[in-house]
């Protein structure tokens, strides 16, 4: 019925079992452990590109460049993609061959604070599994050192960009990463770092730390369980679903900035001033020892001084009256 126009990976005979999904794309994502249950091996990602659909985007450059990335991921054997602004919340699917409806999430209005995850496997009555990563390659990259990931989008927002500013003043410009489109670049000029215009799992999967809100980078290493801090708006339908990622609502920013640092092995101002106090009581007690050490020293002088002359004064003053050694004292 449509023309496909992208289409990747061999089921090998196989029988296929059919999903369809519209997007956005950490909306395919958080769906990956709905189509591991159900045993979908071929999806079918349909490009739209009218925001007018609850703001819905899933351009066609972005389907094929996610495409490969599937393959192999929650059973997938083959990627398909074509083009329609069609909504397919409400289709019946099955009259076009398709065996799940993905998109079926839209239709219905749970709680808004459902995670998205939880959202896909309502539609069809099961329990997705989310004690683990559901994004298991991990990709290349060339860079050697630890690095944090920072991707802000300007939806679903409590911070300003001032705030990531700040949290990564301290951080060597080498050692961040900035992901964004190219609309948002000027967004975050005062962030000193190396800059990505790029869709590219490879960077979110190797980074020692992810930084960020709500995103399709941030989908990504929550399907990855990468180490994460995230911004989460008041009502939030994504959120760290285990202890590996955590809120930047929880912490004060000087806190997170150690929690940064300490992820990226960078010695903490915190660590530091606690060193110089415990080079200071060293130094004290080395002090004290040598003072205790001087004034045994003088004690035991004092005793040679006492032992050779003591008993002459002794004797002198046995002599004198107490008349005579008040006028000596006061030189009468």
């Amino acid at each position: 019925m449509f023309e496909t126009i992208l289409e990747v990976g061999d089921a090998g005979g196989i029988k296929l079992v059919t999903g369809l999904h519209s997007g956005n794309l950490g909306d395919v994502i958080y769906s990956l452990p709905t189509i591991k249950e159900l045993g979908i091996n071929h999806l079918i990602l349909k490009a739209c590109a009218d925001p007018s659909f609850g703001g819905r985007i899933l351009r066609v450059d972005d389907c094929k460049a996610l495409a490969p990335h599937l393959l192999g991921e929650a059973g997938i054997a083959k990627v398909s993609v074509f083009a329609t602004n069609i909504p397919f919340e409400y289709a019946d699917v099955r009259e076009f061959g398709v065996d799940y409806n993905l998109d079926s999430f839209r239709r219905s209005f749970p709680d808004p604070g459902l995670h998205l995850v939880y959202q896909h496997a309502l539609q069809f009555g099961i329990t997705p599994k989310t004690d683990g990563p559901w994004l298991t390659k991990r990709h290349p990259t060339s860079i050697k050192e630890k690095y944090v990931a920072l991707a802000v989008t300007p939806r679903y927002r409590r911070f300003s960009d001032s705030y990531y500013e700040q949290l990564l003043a301290d951080i060597p410009p080498e050692k961040i990463w900035i992901i964004v489109t190219p609309a948002d670049r000027g967004r975050l000029s005062r962030c000193h770092g190396n800059w990505m215009f790029t869709k590219d799992f490879g960077y979110i999967s190797n980074c020692a730390l992810f930084v960020g809100n709500p995103s399709f980078p941030y989908a990504i290493a929550e399907a990855m369980k990468v180490p994460r801090l995230v911004e989460l708006p008041d009502v939030p339908n994504v959120y760290p679903l285990d202890d590996t990622g955590h809120l930047l609502s929880m912490y004060t920013g000087s806190h997170a900035s150690e929690m940064v640092k300490a992820a990226l092995s960078i010695k903490s101002s915190m660590a530091s001033d606690f060193e110089r106090l415990q080079v200071e009581f060293h130094l004290l007690e080395d002090e004290k020892r040598v003072q205790a050490h001087e004034l045994e020293e003088s004690k035991k002088e004092l005793q040679k001084i006492k032992g050779a002359f003591g008993w002459r004064l002794i004797r002198l003053l046995n002599k004198l009256r107490p008349k005579n050694i008040k006028k000596i004292l006061l030189g009468a």
